[in-house]
């Protein structure tokens, strides 16, 4: 080989080499910083306690103060805690993760606010007619429950048995109910309630609408009812924010799928009477504007519809001629004031009065939606029961949603874990063991409301936590697809440099025999010059 072919391919070599270096001590270093997934190091080992704690069940007590107790009932508190006890033992299932226990205390008018349970003994004379026992639940928001005890309850000593079941089966046990629903004890129940029952959220609007058939449009005097109905909303403030707005539509007039019965007519006068059997088709969704909400909130829909004037339309086997559809709303059908002649001669106004047994029946009906039991028929202890319950179901649903996050990472190895997933999970741990302390300790009336912000904040920051977006489009990433971008890019490079290899270590090898034949040649020829010197 000649000189300047030998330096030719040494050239060549360095320059293979320095690509194979730069490759190898810069490439591989860049490629594996940029492609490397970042995974945060959760707090499994503070998930993996809650978790245990949870399932060791949560327990909240509801305080009942008795208020002003009588010195000839003194020695009743102690026995009646031990018999409410045992019969709280009995109604809740062991298997519910959520169990309530009532704390009765001893308090007296000025010591207690009026967001507490009172109880209140009033004992009947003997003169009195009514003389038997009896008990009144407060629909006002002092929540208070009279308890009136007949002399015969007194002298035989059956006061603690009456309060025991004054607590646990006329004010308790609805909330006994959904716990052990909660335990799928209640199947039945539990179907039915959660077929109604809109999903929870902390923020909700309600829109009511009024809808006229007719085209004489009636004269709405809305704006008093529905300041009062927003004011009734307060009592939700415990269980979510609720927004409220109103709108009118006219000419809103029945699909033609609503088969309506009429009914026969004596007086050819009055208007005639359709009876609705199925309610299921009645309302057009789209042709009322029902159906363009587009906000992120829940909506709880309530409709008052007014048929045409020269008919009334009656629901079979309704006694408010009112129904409610399912995780949406409710639907109140308005025939009209019961004094027509008074109603024409105001020029069709609907006053104030005339809507209010519509807006008892949105406010019974909303209860029903957001999940609240029949009984008992005070709306704030209704409100408070949902309240405890559904703070509990967001506990249990946070931590869900960590343990489930957890085990997600440890499935999928190659999912990244962002900071602000780890930030999220321990903000999570934050709230549900402040939730949990308040819920052991409590020292304020109604405490639930507190707890229920808390869990509320927990769930919505689990949630996020678990469907982070990096982590979501990562998971859906696997590492075939990876490869099938990385080919394109690596394929053609390696394929370079394998192909550069073999002529580099086929050029050496070539290089490496025509010194050995240069050697050999030069030993030849100071061979023969040696002899032909002799």
């Amino acid at each position: 080989m000649l000189e300047s072919e030998r330096k030719e391919a040494q050239l060549r070599h360095s320059i293979v080499f320095f690509v194979i270096l730069l490759a190898a001590f810069v490439g591989l270093p860049i490629w594996y910083l940029t492609t490397t997934i970042y995974r945060a190091k959760l707090p499994e080992a503070k998930i993996i306690q809650m978790e245990h704690d949870i399932a060791g069940g949560i327990d909240y007590d509801v305080p009942f103060y008795v208020m002003n107790l009588p010195s000839s009932l003194d020695g009743l508190m102690e026995e009646a805690q031990k018999r409410i006890d045992r019969q709280m033992g009995k109604l809740q299932d062991a298997k519910a993760p959520i169990r309530v226990h009532v704390k009765l205390l001893k308090a007296q008018d000025l010591t207690v606010s009026k967001l507490d349970y009172k109880i209140r003994f009033i004992e009947r004379d003997l003169m009195d007619e009514t003389d038997t026992e009896a008990i009144y639940i407060s629909p006002n928001s002092d929540r208070e429950i009279k308890v009136f005890l007949s002399p015969n309850v007194i002298q035989n000593g059956m006061v603690t048995d009456f309060l025991m079941r004054v607590v646990t089966d006329m004010i308790l046990a609805p909330e006994i109910g959904l716990l052990n629903e909660i335990a799928g004890v209640s199947e039945g129940a539990s179907t039915s309630r959660s077929m109604i029952k809109i999903p929870y959220n902390d923020q909700y609007k309600i829109s009511v609408s009024f809808l006229e058939e007719g085209d004489e449009p009636l004269r709405w005097d809305v704006k008093p009812i529905v300041d009062a109905f927003g004011k009734y909303l307060t009592i939700l403030d415990s269980y979510a924010n609720f927004t409220l707005e109103t709108q009118l539509g006219y000419y809103e007039t029945l699909p033609e799928t609503v088969n309506l019965v009429k009914q026969k007519q004596e007086d050819e006068e009055s208007p005639q009477v359709y009876i609705l059997e199925d309610t299921s088709t009645f309302m057009d969704y789209s042709e009322w504007g029902l159906d363009q909400d587009v906000q992120l909130v829940p909506t709880i829909n309530l409709v008052v519809y007014a048929p045409n004037r020269n008919r009334r339309i009656l629901i079979a086997n309704s006694t408010t001629n009112s129904f409610i559809v399912p995780q949406w709303g409710g639907m109140v059908i308005y025939n009209g004031a019961e004094n027509e002649d008074e109603q024409e001669k105001n020029n069709l106004l609907v006053t104030t009065e005339d809507l209010e047994p519509v807006f008892n029946i949105f406010a019974s009906q909303i209860l029903q939606l957001l999940g609240a039991p029949d009984s008992p028929k005070s709306p704030f202890i209704r409100a408070d029961m949902i309240t405890r319950v559904q703070s509990a179901q967001n506990l249990l649903k946070s931590v869900d949603n960590l343990v489930s996050l957890i085990k997600l990472t440890r499935e999928l190895p190659t999912i990244p874990i962002p900071e602000i997933t780890m930030r999220e999970v321990e903000e999570t741990i934050a709230l549900v063991n402040e939730s949990m302390r308040i819920m052991r300790k409590w020292n304020e009336s109604r405490w639930w409301k507190q707890v229920n912000e808390l869990s509320a904040r927990a769930v919505k920051i689990s949630d996020k936590a678990f469907f982070q977006k990096d982590m979501v489009q990562q998971a859906f990433f696997p590492e075939d697809h990876k490869m099938a971008v990385y080919m394109p890019l690596l394929g053609p490079f390696a394929t370079i440099m394998v192909l550069g290899l073999a002529r580099l270590l086929k050029e050496k090898v070539k290089m490496r025999k025509g010194t050995k034949t240069d050697d050999e040649k030069v030993a030849l020829d100071t061979k023969e010059k040696s002899v032909v010197g002799q």
